[in-house]
């Protein structure tokens, strides 16, 4: 495979692969051309699933036997032009008007020289910006599934540009129409559509077109999110990149809206595809978001989960080639320049907030640095302190200790707060939390007779309040407002923080956490104040050595530290390894008392201490 490549790529050089016209028969024949990046003739690039390393297919590729995967083959020959075909002129080489010119991976890197593919990956952003169009190969129809779902796809994007103009008109001549109450597109309507236009069913050809592996896969955000144009090809079927995005950004409004959606369809696999196409650019600035965001994408180098990104990125002007290409680098090595960049670049510790994974392994991953190899995206609870005015601490993070953070053990200044001396089982958070599991429900109604002042705790000089309870099991959030779906969380009236007690907003929230709990059987309502329970999914409860409530990862254990760290907007969690200075990171975590800067006027209290603390 080797002897395909006469030279390192360098500089602004990249290959381009001709595909030359044959019968379909034949066998794949192509050309590798070296260009610049500064004058580039017309081409495309592919975008497509590596696959299976075998089985594998023989290719011509410069008069040279080259073997490749059956999924790029596959994704050639629908792209090869026939013989005597003639190839559209926009999409035609300099040399070769018959031959299709696209960029392809596999073959236009030599996937065998890691110097190269350290600098092709930094042209990334260019290679797929400059094409005239991304070809995605989604694969071969082998479930029949394609047509429908182009079909249902492309009705729904035509009737809702059509759609969107009338209401429009109708809002502007004050005309209001029967439209079950709503003033949208709503599922109701789209099956009415559906049925209009003779489409059974359609729902199980989308949800095979949106769970297909393309979607998984971590290079396709960066490859769509940058191309000026996307034509999906499945099967036979070709359908516009625009309609896939109108109609996944639909799909996701609706079922904010509605609750329930279509049975047959994939909630799951069609949020993934609208986060592709329309990627929140308000958190592309951030390297460390983007990385999150696409935790749960699957990458073959798992380097790639911040290599196969970064075009997403929008760095500031100040940071010049702040990541640098290196597949030598070991993967803890790559997110840990993520870590760095992000603690220099803003000062604060949010980064660390999206660490959880196995605190007491030993795999050669600092508990500091979030394994974006493994698991699905963070909950983003704390994107409402964004918009308040509460910090835990009130200093900014110190610039790290480069060379030491490399060695694994980050530096940071902080204050120890309190011990860790009892914590709950882990929470399904909502209705379940409450209403099924015995043991929590139990404790949970001894800490609200405790806050009503009817039974106190003699094991805890701090008595817990019915705000610290309310606010803890609602991770710190109170919503203004009854129904979510009322304000947009983006907009800094959505959420109201613990520093807003005296509010209308508040008393109606606190008023609704006495509804839940005041009944005969307690927990009373939990219709009442459910929607506001869904942080504590997956996480603890926990009580500290003088009785302070908090909610924390679900790791926590007895014996951990609540401390606060400088550049911590909320506490953080460490668990001692050898010394009260060197600690393991177990997450971040919400204390009621500590979360506006409360820690710094503790200090004669026992046991709260400033200190230089070293996290392994």
């Amino acid at each position: 495979m080797g002897s395909v490549y006469v030279n390192r790529l360098q500089g602004r050089a990249i290959r381009l692969l001709q595909i030359l016209p044959a019968d379909p028969d034949e066998q794949l024949e192509c050309q590798l051309i070296e260009v610049s990046l500064d004058a580039l003739p017309t081409y495309e690039a592919l975008s497509y699933v590596w696959g299976d390393a075998n089985p594998r297919e023989s290719i011509l590729c410069n008069d040279q036997a080259m073997e490749i995967t059956r999924s790029l083959a596959q994704a050639l020959r629908k792209l090869r032009p026939f013989k005597g075909e003639e190839v559209d002129d926009r999409l035609a080489t300099v040399s070769n008007i018959s031959a299709r010119v696209v960029w392809a991976d596999a073959i236009c890197i030599n996937q065998d020289d890691i110097p190269e593919r350290n600098h092709q990956v930094q042209l990334m952003r260019d290679i797929s910006s400059n094409a005239a169009r991304v070809m995605v190969w989604l694969g071969l129809d082998n479930c029949g599934q394609a047509s429908k779902a182009v079909a249902a796809i492309q009705l729904v994007t035509h009737f809702l540009s059509t759609y969107q103009a009338f209401s429009k008109d109708m809002r502007q001549k004050n005309v209001t129409w029967d439209n079950q109450g709503h003033g949208h597109f709503t599922f109701e309507l789209c099956e009415t559509l559906f049925h209009s236009k003779s489409l059974q069913d359609p729902w199980t050809s989308i949800r095979v077109f949106f769970d297909l592996p393309w979607w998984s896969r971590i290079w396709c955000v960066q490859e769509a999110f940058l191309a000026g144009k996307v034509a999906m090809l499945y099967g036979d079927e070709c359908v516009d990149g625009r309609d896939v995005a109108v109609f996944s950004e639909w799909y996701m409004r609706e079922a904010q809206y509605a609750g329930d959606t279509p049975q047959g369809s994939s909630r799951e696999a069609i949020k993934r595809a609208n986060n592709v196409f329309n990627h929140r650019d308000r958190d592309a600035r951030h390297l460390f978001m983007v990385c999150e965001d696409f935790r749960d994408l699957q990458a073959t180098n798992p380097r790639d989960k911040v290599y196969g990104l970064l075009g997403l990125w929008r760095p500031t002007e100040k940071e010049k080639n702040p990541i640098e290409i290196d597949y030598n680098k070991s993967v803890a090595g790559v997110y840990t320049d993520v870590v760095l960049m992000a603690i220099r670049d803003l000062r604060d510790l949010f980064v660390l907030r999206f660490v959880d994974h196995d605190h007491d392994s030993d795999d050669g991953f600092p508990s500091w640095v979030p394994r974006w190899d493994h698991g699905t995206p963070q909950a983003h609870t704390f994107l409402w302190l964004n918009k308040s005015r509460l910090s835990a601490s009130k200093f900014y993070a110190e610039e790290p200790d480069e060379a030491l953070a490399c060695s694994g053990i980050l530096q940071v200044k902080g204050v120890l707060f309190d011990r860790v001396v009892s914590t709950s089982s882990v929470l399904k958070g909502g209705r379940e939390s409450f209403m099924t599991d015995a043991t929590f429900r139990q404790s949970f109604i001894e800490l609200w007779l405790e806050a009503k002042g009817e039974r106190p705790n003699t094991k805890y000089p701090h008595q817990v309040s019915v705000t610290e309870l309310a606010t803890t099991v609602t991770f710190g959030i109170i919503k203004g407002s009854k129904e979510r779906r009322d304000r947009d969380i983006t907009q800094p009236d959505a959420w109201l923080d613990i520093g807003d007690l005296d509010t209308e907003a508040v008393h109606e929230f606190l008023s609704s956490f006495h509804t839940f709990m005041d009944s005969e059987k307690y927990p009373g309502n939990a219709g009442a104040f459910v929607q506001l329970l869904d942080a504590v999914h997956g996480r603890r409860l926990f009580r500290t050595s003088r009785g302070h409530l908090g909610l924390g990862r679900s790791g926590i254990r007895d014996g951990d530290f609540v401390s606060v760290l400088h550049g911590g907007r909320v506490p953080f969690v460490l668990r001692p390894v050898t010394s009260e200075a060197h600690f393991r990171l177990v997450g971040d975590c919400y204390v009621y008392d500590i979360m506006n800067r409360q820690v710094y006027e503790m200090f004669d209290v026992e046991g709260v201490k400033p200190g230089v603390f070293e996290i392994h």
